[in-house]
């Protein structure tokens, strides 16, 4: 434990370079944690969200590049792009797919969701923001859920919460969608931001994010 978040984290991304760990919160607004001590400091309060839409994720390969933003709803999940020095949000297009619940981009640029309608990985254009279906997941998700790539090796993980407290860290299986499990953490819902090349070890944060 690093310490308390009285923020609703939704969405976390690490960015290497710099060692800056970037989140999304509910209001919502896009900012840093502090990792020693789990401090909030809001950058920006996020603008030019569709009515009724809830942040649920936030990616990019580096702090140079494109930075994106996902949003979902029961019906429908959307892919924004994402200015961090004024927190407008610029739509790239709909996913065809409800609760979105996070994305996940790798080195080459190759972005992933997991839809916990549908319990399953897509990939996602980022271009026009249109899910592809890969396949089930094999897990019943529910509420808060965290992805990231380890960049270097392009192995996606997912941290997968069942509800009660149920969460599973699982590697992602690009071809057929299927997670296999790497362990079990404490109880509770996590969304997290994977490190990589210096420090490579993996950073959660405990999640509050609503479901709509």
């Amino acid at each position: 434990m690093i310490g308390p978040q009285p923020a609703n984290i939704h969405g976390l991304a690490w960015d290497n370079a710099t060692n800056t760990l970037w989140a999304v919160a509910d209001v919502p607004r896009i900012g840093t944690l502090n990792t020693s001590t789990a401090a909030f400091t809001a950058a920006a309060t996020i603008t030019g969200l569709g009515a009724g839409e809830v942040v649920s994720g936030i990616t990019f390969i580096d702090a140079a590049s494109t930075f994106h933003l996902l949003t979902a709803t029961s019906t429908e999940s959307c892919l924004y792009t994402l200015n961090t020095g004024t927190g407008a949000a610029t739509l790239i297009g709909a996913m065809g797919v409800g609760n979105m619940v996070d994305i996940a981009i790798n080195a080459d640029g190759e972005m992933y969701g997991h839809s916990i309608l549908t319990d399953s990985i897509y990939s996602i254009d980022t271009a026009t923001g249109a899910a592809t279906l890969i396949g089930p997941t094999g897990f019943a998700a529910n509420f808060a859920q965290g992805m990231s790539f380890d960049k270097p090796t392009g192995v996606l993980y997912a941290w997968i919460h069942q509800g009660g407290g149920a969460n599973t860290f699982a590697a992602i299986n690009l071809a057929t969608g299927a997670a296999t499990t790497v362990a079990s953490p404490a109880s509770g819902e996590y969304e997290g931001a994977i490190t990589s090349a210096a420090s490579d070890d993996t950073i959660f944060e405990h999640g509050f994010e609503s479901v709509p």
